[in-house]
């Protein structure tokens, strides 16, 4: 049988670890002229750095290729052999920042030239001495990685990781002595070494496509995870992202904030690759005579050593020994219903394509060994409350490796799955981009499958269990030739795509990217990273085709993210979005999300922070979730003197008894103030002169000098009210130094109304709206000024005579920003 590679693991998209900057095909040639291929990027210290252009051809072989390389930016280096397919990158200085160096490759036949491709090297920042040591050289590409820190005294710490069998099966890298990065507030970190190995991996692995994990003993237990989160937030590169850490007796007593470490390691995906922990513990959480309980975690997969017996330091050794010998012993390596741990789940072990689910607020796959560090059985510590069992790894029945699948089809089928609850039929155009989702079913596949996204196709079977953690096979091969395409291809340079999110990463600002539909969803996370591009189907007006590109974005996280500053001329456009616990996740930014229809199992349809997000003609299934609204009164209550906040708990006190009126507002539900003496009141929610924000409700009613919404306490005043003469809206902020700002627009008509206040921090400008349409701003500067006292609703902030309103108010809303006019005229139907 051919050999599978062991993919790099992904939670949503399972097996994506080529390089960010490869494709499938090159560059489409046009008139016949040859393509320069840069190759991909590289990490460095201060040794050369080796390029590659050997991917560069002349689709005519129309004569001897001649290769021009040079530096087009970056701190200026030595390029040594530049007409050569591989020249060398020398005299690197490092500093304490990240730099780059770009790099332009152009050839040539002799005829016609090149368009020209890049590259890019990342000089890491200066780690000092490089303390890193490879224990079983040299490097092999094709085996995993470990990466592992000793223990030591909480601050300082040395040791190698043991064991022929491990040193057999994967590339074992310690550092022989490790120390801190450097005392920042009094926290240690030692984010150095993960500059260190990516500038090794790079110049030993420039294409690496195994899985990397981290594990630290004890002390080393900190280097672990700030190698994790170092690897994964800074660098945020596909090969070498590290999706497991595994922490050996480290517990609170050398670092206090693991909890907080450990969500930052979880939440560290990497094109959508679910990072995930285990802990062992076998001592409990004090100091070098501990007392207290083990130190367990939510979202991580805990085991404890109940019965470990002698002195604190044979305890506290037992959890890296017990470790060490899971990988070959027999008792350590039963699947046993699905409660085991240690190296069945490593990157060496059966289980190395399991991708833990987060399980926030609880430990649900909660273990403990009865025994030594050589034998004894694993159970759970409290099954009632702890219930987790993980699935078992997946077994491929048929096709076989290689088979040749004619135009009546085949049946896809794998065994059942221990402890699954669910699979999930994929495939890929190579076993690394398993992205193409054809089934999702409670059992494994028995349907006849005729057409396929690829001639040369691979396929596997993921299975995911009742909480989300999954597991699949190693994917195997077949042929076909009832094909159904669905391409992925940057409409710019030509460039085709096995995945989305690859397309994404090689993309440029100003690209496009055409997504092919089909049978098949696109089982991925994709993130934009900032680049201002255009993702969309083959026709975004057809609905048909809508239906038919589907973004799923699984179990974790959000199917489609923006987060890197992405403006309106990012556009995604006609997709159906599922999946994800969030359907699109946009945080300061402000795309455009045209023609789709956007979902998720979570019931959150789209999320944002600091952003505008403009949202064209599209679908939304689920709720939609502004985390710039600091504050929204509904006011739907039926009986009390309290007016809740949905959003963050300003609930506002009721005083003077204004009434209810359950079925006569203009959303459910309204409050009715009698213009005497009843009002609301809140806490302190934000202070106008510290930035943009918006402020709108309904009302309905009122009369000339009353006041809807006011701020008390130092420099507050009227946010939004009625003029004393002729009964226009009016705003009041900041009016002691630069007076009113007074609309021609009058709403006391009683008829329901949208009004509203912005400020814009920015441009220094008032603006009124009136049902979603300006109706005043300022000609001049106006400055805001500070107050920190809490609002009140239906008067002044000094509770002044006539300003109490007498009429409805319903939907009250504040947000920390100042709203778009296309959301103001949104909020306004």
């Amino acid at each position: 049988m051919e050999e599978v590679p062991s993919p790099k693991i992904q939670q949503t998209i399972p097996f994506v670890m080529l390089i960010a900057l490869f494709a499938l095909s090159p560059v489409k040639a046009q008139d016949g002229r040859p393509v320069a291929d840069a190759g991909s990027s590289r990490y460095a210290d201060t040794d050369p750095v080796l390029l590659d252009g050997t991917g560069s051809y002349d689709p005519d072989n129309s004569g001897t290729l001649s290769y021009t390389w040079r530096q087009i930016s970056g701190p200026v280096v030595v390029i040594t052999d530049a007409n050569t397919t591989t020249p060398t990158i020398s005299g690197f200085v490092q500093t304490e920042d990240i730099q780059e160096c770009e790099f332009e490759l152009t050839i040539s036949d002799g005829q016609l030239t090149s368009l020209p491709d890049t590259v890019k090297v990342i000089i890491v920042p200066d780690f000092g001495a490089n303390t890193l040591v490879q224990t079983n050289p040299p490097f092999d590409r094709n085996k995993p990685t470990l990466i592992y820190f000793g223990g030591g005294d909480c601050t300082d710490g040395s040791g190698y990781w043991g064991g022929s069998t491990w040193r057999d099966k994967a590339n074992i890298i310690s550092p022989p002595y490790y120390s801190p990065d450097s005392y920042v507030g009094g926290a240690r970190t030692y984010y150095k070494y993960g500059d260190m190995i990516i500038a090794y991996l790079s110049s030993v692995a420039p294409d690496y496509k195994q899985p990397i994990q981290t594990s630290g003993y004890s002390t080393g237990g900190q280097p672990a995870v700030d190698v994790g989160i170092r690897l994964n937030l800074t660098y945020a590169d596909t090969r070498y992202a590290v999706n497991r850490v595994t922490f050996l007796d480290a517990t609170s007593y050398c670092r206090e904030n693991y909890s907080e470490s450990i969500t930052a390691f979880l939440g560290s995906s990497v094109d959508g690759e679910q990072c995930w922990a285990d802990a062992y513990v076998s001592t409990t959480s004090g100091g070098v005579h501990p007392v207290g309980p083990p130190f367990f975690h939510e979202s991580v997969l805990n085991v404890w050593f109940p019965t470990a017996t002698g002195s604190w330091l044979t305890r506290h050794e037992l959890a890296p020994n017990w470790y060490r010998n899971s990988l070959e012993k027999s008792d350590m390596n039963q699947f046993n219903n699905g409660v085991v741990a240690g190296a069945y789940w490593s990157v060496t072990g059966p289980g190395k394509n399991l991708q833990l689910a987060s399980t926030p607020n609880a430990q649900t796959y909660k273990f403990q060994w009865y025994g030594d560090a050589s034998s004894g059985y694993m159970d759970f510590y409290d099954e009632p409350n702890h219930p987790g069992r993980l699935p078992r790894p997946v077994t491929l029945v048929e096709p076989s490796n290689g088979t040749i699948v004619d135009g009546n089809g085949t049946v896809f089928s794998c065994e059942v799955s221990e402890n699954a609850v669910g699979y999930k039929l994929l495939f890929g155009r190579d076993p690394y981009h398993m992205v193409y989702l054809f089934s999702d079913t409670p059992f494994p596949l028995t349907e006849l499958v005729t057409t396929f996204p690829f001639e040369q196709c691979w396929w596997t079977v993921m299975a995911y269990d009742q909480y989300g953690s999954t597991i699949y096979a190693d994917p195997m091969h077949f042929k076909t030739e009832s094909v159904s395409a669905q391409t992925i291809e940057n409409a710019i340079t030509g460039q085709t795509y096995a995945s989305i999110h690859q397309a994404l990463n090689d993309a440029h600002p100003g690209d496009e990217i055409v997504v092919g539909s089909g049978t098949c969803q696109y089982l991925e996370n994709i993130n934009f990273k900032g680049k201002n591009l255009t993702v969309r189907s083959i026709d975004p007006n057809d609905p048909s085709v809508v239906a038919a590109t589907v973004i799923n974005g699984g179990h974790q996280g959000s199917a489609v993210t923006f987060s890197g500053g992405e403006e309106a001329s990012c556009v995604l456009d006609g997709f159906t979005i599922t999946g994800g616990i969030i359907g699109i996740s946009c945080r300061d930014a402000s795309p455009t999300i045209k023609n789709c229809t956007i979902g998720s199992p979570g019931s959150t349809a789209i999320e944002f922070w600091d952003s505008e997000p403009r949202i064209i003609d599209c679908t939304i299934l689920g709720n939609v979730i502004d985390h710039s609204l600091v504050a929204y009164w509904r006011l739907d209550e039926e009986v009390g003197d309290i007016a809740y906040d949905s959003v963050n708990g300003h609930d506002a006190t009721l005083h003077g008894t204004p009434l209810w009126q359950p079925d006569a507002g203009r959303f459910a539900g309204a409050l009715e103030f009698d213009g005497i003496d009843s009002y609301g009141e809140t806490d302190f929610i934000l202070n106008p002169a510290i930035g943009s924000f918006s402020s709108f409700a309904w009302i309905k009613g009122g009369a000339p000098g009353h006041v809807m919404i006011s701020q008390t306490g130092g420099n507050g005043g009227t946010w939004i009210g009625i003029g004393n003469l002729n009964g226009n809206l009016m705003t009041g902020l900041a009016e002691t130094y630069f007076g009113v700002l007074e609309s021609g627009a009058i709403t006391t008509d009683g008829l329901w109304h949208q009004v509203g206040l912005v400020y814009d921090f920015d441009a220094l400008k008032r603006r009124l709206y009136v049902d979603g349409v300006r109706v005043a701003e300022d000609a001049t500067f106006v400055a805001a000024q500070p107050s920190n006292g809490g609002l009140h609703i239906g008067t002044s902030k000094d509770l002044g005579v006539g300003t109490f309103l007498s009429g409805s108010i319903d939907d009250i809303r504040i947000y920390n920003r100042a709203l778009s006019a296309e959301e103001i005229a949104a909020l306004a139907h």
